[in-house]
């Protein structure tokens, strides 16, 4: 077994041997060299991926944060366009609208006897978002109670009076006009005369802290 050790490290000490080691070690290095360019390539692109990477994220840091302040402004800006607090008043509300229902065959009336809401009620309920400032933003509203009665007579072109279309018709004239508010209920019952009305609209109010912030934000 000796022997046999001695004789490997003799060929290996061999100057052939060595040679040839040598000749392939070079030939290594030789085409590593080659592959180096390829390498440096990929490591370029790599370094270029994390760039866009991080640019992609800064920038929609920045689109979310545009989003928000968007958010903000339009919040702000439809707010101007709601009724303040002095103005949701019962009798001045049902004054605006009570020409749109007439001219559609509705006469608005007064409370009956045994309603259950009252005519007009102020609401204010705190939303779940926060401004950029921590301040939180509240919704202010109020919603107005109707009752209404129509008469079940034909129009002046002896056409029947279909309660349902022409209280259609009378929303979407209303909807088309100021103050801004949307339709909570609607309940029409038939009675010996005609037909009876009983509706609930809410009625956005102005939020007392957005005036402040916009003559801040210059709006």
């Amino acid at each position: 077994m000796r022997r046999q050790l001695y004789r490997l490290y003799n060929l290996l000490a061999s100057y052939p041997v060595i040679a040839l080691m040598l000749i392939a070690t070079l030939a290594l290095v030789y085409f590593g060299q080659q592959y180096r360019p390829l390498e440096s390539q990929r490591q370029t692109k790599l370094t270029q991926s994390m760039q866009l990477l991080q640019e992609r994220k800064e920038l929609e840091q920045e689109l979310t944060s545009t989003e928000q302040k968007d958010l903000r402004k339009r919040y702000i800006l439809f707010n101007q366009s709601f009724i303040s607090k002095d103005e949701a008043d019962a009798q001045t509300l049902k004054e605006t609208l009570a020409p749109a229902f007439l001219a559609h065959g509705w006469t608005l009336k007064s409370p009956p006897p045994d309603a259950l809401a009252p005519e007009l009620v102020i609401i204010e309920a705190e939303k779940n978002i926060r401004s950029t400032d921590n301040n939180k933003i509240t919704i202010h509203g109020a919603t107005l109670n109707l009752w209404a009665t129509a008469l079940n007579n034909p129009s002046t072109d002896k056409e029947p009076f279909l309660p349902l279309y022409s209280l259609t018709e009378c929303i979407k004239y209303l909807w088309s006009r100021p103050p801004t508010h949307e339709y909570q209920k609607i309940k029409i019952v038939r009675t010996s005369e005609g037909f009876a009305l009983e509706a609930s609209l809410f009625f956005p109010l102005i939020d007392p802290s957005i005036l402040s912030l916009s003559k801040s934000e210059n709006l």
